[in-house]
């Protein structure tokens, strides 16, 4: 199964639904937190 990149924060509440889905169903997830890591939100952006 391929790796799904997540972009995501601490503080939301979607991110953290889709993150424990996901681990449900067994996916495994590359996260990158966009609060620690700023100047990944233009990547997120651009890719969304």
């Amino acid at each position: 199964m391929a790796t799904v990149t997540m972009y995501s924060s601490p503080f939301c509440p979607y991110c953290f639904m889709a993150k424990r889905l996901l681990k449900k169903k067994g996916v495994e997830i590359e996260e990158i937190d966009v609060m620690a890591e700023p100047r990944r939100r233009v990547e997120m952006k651009e890719r969304a």
